[in-house]
């Protein structure tokens, strides 16, 4: 191929995929418009996309739009305990993917995407979430991405269990 060639993909095939987001107050603070419109795209790209949060902007946000959002008290701290159970009752079909956005639910969203067979994806945004993602034990298919190598370098060396 050369620099003057250009190459267009044909239509795609549909994707049949279930992503679900879980995204705590704290990060729809700063990211909710962005988390609005990557869950409005994943819609709009042929999955299936639902987002639990804690945060009201964040679901009126997506009201109207394809995207299941469901609002609950709860997404971290000890008053999300019954999160898993909530998961397990009212999101069905169940996900493919699970995608944690900051530390909110992490560990009551570990257990129960680690006993229903579900990959988890957690995304961290500081050193402090950071830590807590990478402290416990990792198994198959759960990782956590950086927004940077500058905030994962230092931690992925203190963290040597987590390297992939």
């Amino acid at each position: 191929m050369t620099d003057t060639e250009t190459v267009i993909a044909g239509p795609q095939s549909p994707v049949e995929a279930h992503v679900l987001h879980v995204v705590g107050r704290d990060v729809a603070l700063h990211f909710g418009p962005m988390l609005a419109q990557v869950a409005q795209g994943l819609s709009a790209s042929g999955l299936t996309t639902t987002l639990v949060t804690d945060d009201a902007a964040l679901g009126v946000r997506l009201a109207g739009t394809p995207v299941e959002c469901h609002l609950v008290p709860y997404v971290g701290g000890w008053r999300a305990w019954s999160l898993g159970g909530y998961l397990a009752g009212r999101i069905a079909p169940p996900p493919d993917v699970v995608h944690v956005w900051g530390q909110a639910g992490h560990g009551w969203l570990a257990h129960w995407a680690r006993r229903a067979g579900l990959p988890r994806v957690v995304h961290v945004f500081g050193t402090a979430h950071g830590e807590r993602a990478l402290r416990g034990g990792w198994h198959a298919g759960e990782h956590v991405v950086f927004p940077s190598s500058a905030l994962a370098s230092p931690l992925l060396q203190r963290f040597p269990q987590a390297r992939p």
